[in-house]
């Protein structure tokens, strides 16, 4: 759910793409400027979601809306930092672009610049710390992965599973 949620705001490029080759005969596109790369845009349907769910007190809707409200928000958190041109922060009051470490280009040469960064380097160390750390428990830890009681996991000491 998280990494449907971490790729949410760029569900403009498939579109875009298609967009601009239709009309403009070009591929490359800056949806940073498109309304799904702003906080209000992903807040907004977090907000009324969230509501939605707990109106109908269902938990489990709650927790995934969660999940895919905060993984999005992440998603505009990230292109802040070492991004082409950032992200309107503060749409629709502004339509400025912010962030750190921006390269003002797009496309190849963006990708060139990037890829020798330390944004890249940052990102490329926690998403395998990320990996390791989501691993560890299926692979070495297959006492609490066979036993857990449905409540989530627990550790048992004794020599027979809890039944």
């Amino acid at each position: 759910m998280g990494g449907l949620g971490g790729v949410l705001p760029d569900i403009d490029l498939p579109v875009g793409l298609l967009w601009y080759w239709w009309r403009e005969r070009r591929i490359e596109i800056r949806h940073h400027q498109w309304p799904t790369h702003t906080p209000l845009f992903h807040l907004a349907w977090l907000v009324l979601g969230y509501t939605w769910a707990t109106l109908r007190r269902n938990r489990a809707l709650q927790e995934r809306i969660l999940v895919l409200g905060g993984a999005a928000c992440l998603h505009i958190v990230q292109d802040v930092v070492g991004t082409g041109d950032g992200v309107q922060l503060f749409y629709p009051l502004s339509r400025r672009h912010l962030g750190v470490g921006l390269f003002n280009c797009h496309g190849r040469d963006w990708l060139r610049g990037y890829v020798r960064s330390a944004f890249f380097w940052c990102e490329l160390v926690f998403g395998l710390l990320g990996l390791i750390v989501w691993r560890w428990p299926q692979k070495y830890d297959k006492e609490r992965v066979l036993f857990g009681d449905g409540e989530g996991f627990s550790y048992h000491t004794g020599a027979s599973p809890k039944m």
